[in-house]
């Protein structure tokens, strides 16, 4: 989690600047954390050191660019102030009234308390000595930090590992915030399939786009009629890109869905056992910790073969265990959450196949418990 901004005094820099040679007369060191919000005000944070024996007059220069594209965002000037030997620690109230300018539109605020906005920026710091009627460079400093939102954007619908009845899903996320910094937000929505035994993240990053769309204004796209048709038993990866101006992009996490090849499912909590059955499921149930269900063993075997299977059909098997059962009625439970192979939210089908081969089966989802 980014947090705000906030002022650090570096001491052991400070010793190390003493110790340098008399003709370095001037330095100075930034006070910003690297990562987080950052008001304006705040980049006057910094410690002086002034090795002259005598007060020397002088005047701070800030300057700040968008890292990447080098585009000046704003140039700022102190007044001038002087420097008695020893170290200094300033803010705004010791250098103001402070004169800027503004060579970037992206930054609307020109409140000098106001929030830089979100990107990665170079600042470069200036100290200017008068030397009688002229001001020469003294030391200059230059840092680089990140100006980051709150809260980066979220996927929200299709959930992740949601199966699907219709091939046209709708596509709905939630935007970076605080979404007032934003003076030009719009988001990249990329879709892909994901092969067997890939993640999502790393679908996302090597497979072909089956759709990619730009430039979105809102927080929710239909999938087009006009783009590919998704297909029935496949699973998909989506990722959404939020963008502001040329400095700030955002990823969110990369989720996956699987289009159904059957009818559409029904999700219950599961409360007790719930008993297994052949033929088709219409249902899914929601575990916890426990796995439990009900299975009546009317061949009187002695133990039984259980399957896990990510997905609503039987694919390759992602855990296998053989299991003592006795004749008749058996309630059974499995502790999902020693399990590893189980991710959360994701759609899995659980089957016994008895003793004549028939199959018994159960759909269901782990959810971890709620503190």
């Amino acid at each position: 989690m980014t947090k705000l901004l906030r002022l650090s005094v570096v001491v052991p820099a400070l010793l190390l600047v003493l110790a340098n040679p008399v003709h370095a007369q001037l330095f100075l060191t930034p006070q910003l954390t690297s990562v987080g919000l950052l008001k304006k005000d705040q980049l006057w944070n910094l410690v002086v050191v002034n090795n002259n024996e005598q007060l020397q007059s002088v005047q701070l220069q800030v300057s700040v660019a968008g890292l990447k594209s080098g585009t000046k965002v704003l140039n700022g000037s102190s007044r001038m102030f002087t420097l008695s030997k020893g170290v200094r620690q300033l803010q705004v109230a010791d250098l103001g009234p402070i004169q800027y300018e503004y060579g970037n539109s992206e930054l609307t605020d020109h409140d000098g308390n106001g929030l830089m906005p979100f990107g990665e920026y170079q600042i470069c710091y200036t100290l200017f000595e008068q030397s009688g009627k002229t001001m020469l460079p003294a030391t200059e400093q230059c840092i680089t930090v990140e100006v980051s939102p709150l809260s980066p954007p979220q996927l929200n619908m299709p959930q992740k590992g949601d199966t699907l009845s219709g091939k046209y899903p709708q596509f709905q996320w939630i935007p970076p915030a605080p979404l007032n910094m934003f003076t030009d937000l719009n988001y990249e929505l990329l879709l892909v399939e994901v092969n067997k035994k890939q993640s999502p993240q790393e679908a996302i990053q090597k497979n072909a786009p089956l759709f990619h769309q730009y430039g979105l204004r809102d927080m929710f796209l239909p999938y087009p009629s006009s783009a590919t048709a998704l297909e029935a038993g496949k699973t998909y990866a989506w990722q959404v890109i939020a963008r502001s101006g040329s400095n700030y992009a955002e990823k969110t996490e990369s989720w996956d869905f699987v289009i159904a090849d059957g009818p559409a499912l029904t999700g219950i909590k599961a409360s007790g056992f719930p008993r297994l059955q052949q033929g088709t499921n219409a249902l899914y149930y929601i575990f916890e910790n426990q796995l439990q269900f009900a299975y009546t063993n009317m061949n009187g075997d002695s133990t039984a073969s259980i399957s896990f299977f990510k997905g609503r059909t039987q694919g390759e098997a992602i855990y296998r265990k053989s299991i003592q059962i006795n004749a008749g009625e058996n309630l059974i439970s499995e502790n999902l959450l020693k399990k590893q192979v189980f991710r959360e939210n994701e759609l899995y089908r659980f089957e016994i196949i008895d003793s004549r081969g028939a199959t018994w089966s159960m759909l269901f989802k782990y959810q971890q418990p709620k503190q």
